[in-house]
């Protein structure tokens, strides 16, 4: 079972966090037993302290507006773990919902983001270079339109202060935890952050991440990752479907992978900031 956790939050540590939304005091599950002081601790640190695997995967991606047509686009993100540091490199292509993106064609956003124990960085692909994105820029979209930024797929609030908020259910027995931004994060990030505090639940049977939210002031819900479903391939469970909701305009992004290879060998040279803008070679991926 612990495989299970590892593993899951291998196939991609933002993505993985899912959730359905509903309202505080109706989540509340008094028949799942509160944790002690002691247990969450452990819990949470032993979550944080899980490994990951490197991994290619293709995806296609659907943004749906509350109203109006879809828009669609496809992609590939590839991830190294170096054991001190984890890079994930992202490329999105526009697309008509169907079609592949072509390889060599250019695409619309090509993002490295690297996270260590010594804090996290974003870097995109702009104007023929490699640019390093400020905080406040960690929240803008990775593409015009779409909801994902880098903030969802870095997660720098893994390491914010965690406290335990207590039992509850989401189809499965869960325990939530209260992250608050450190002042200093707010105060470089500025009001173009907004998060007052990102809500995690670890499943109780995997202490895996089964829900993540992200609040405003006054308690008011901001975005929701949810999980569609997972597959297993090569050994390894990976999540297949993923939705990202923006709370306030009911708009949604359909994350859809398509095809994956997990433990590749992945050549360190593709994650850094001089190979952006040169679309990396990928290995062989099984279809999903």
């Amino acid at each position: 079972m612990r495989q299970f956790c590892i593993y899951l939050m291998g196939a991609l540590w933002a993505l993985i966090f899912v959730c359905v939304s509903d309202a505080q005091i109706r989540r509340w599950d008094t028949r799942v037993v509160p944790l002690e002081s002691d247990d969450a601790e452990k819990r949470w640190n032993e979550f944080k302290a899980a490994s990951t695997v490197d991994y290619c995967m293709d995806f296609r991606l659907e943004h749906a507006p509350r109203r109006g047509e879809s828009s669609y686009y496809s992609g590939t993100i590839y991830s190294l773990n170096k054991g001190h540091e984890l890079l994930t490199r992202i490329l999105i292509w526009k697309s008509d919902g169907d079609a592949k993106a072509e390889p060599s064609s250019k695409p619309l956003a090509d993002f490295l983001l690297k996270d260590s124990p010594y804090g996290c960085e974003v870097w995109k692909y702009a104007n023929g270079a490699a640019v390093k994105l400020d905080k406040p820029d960690w929240r803008k979209p990775m593409v015009e339109g779409l909801l994902y930024s880098p903030f969802e797929i870095i997660s720098p609030y893994k390491r914010w202060e965690a406290r335990y908020f207590g039992p509850g259910r989401i189809g499965q027995a869960v325990h939530y935890f209260d992250l608050r931004a450190p002042a200093d994060f707010l105060k470089q990030a500025g009001e173009g952050v907004g998060f007052d505090k990102i809500r995690v639940a670890l499943s109780r049977e995997f202490n895996a991440p089964v829900c993540v939210e992200a609040y405003g002031p006054y308690n008011r819900l901001l975005k929701t990752l949810s999980l569609g479903s997972v597959k297993k391939i090569d050994g390894v469970w990976i999540v297949s479907k993923l939705e990202l909701r923006d709370d306030l305009n009911r708009s949604k992004d359909i994350l859809r992978f398509t095809a994956a290879k997990m433990k590749p060998a992945l050549p360190e040279s593709i994650f850094t900031p001089q190979a952006l803008g040169k679309i990396p070679e990928k290995p062989l991926l099984e279809e999903l």
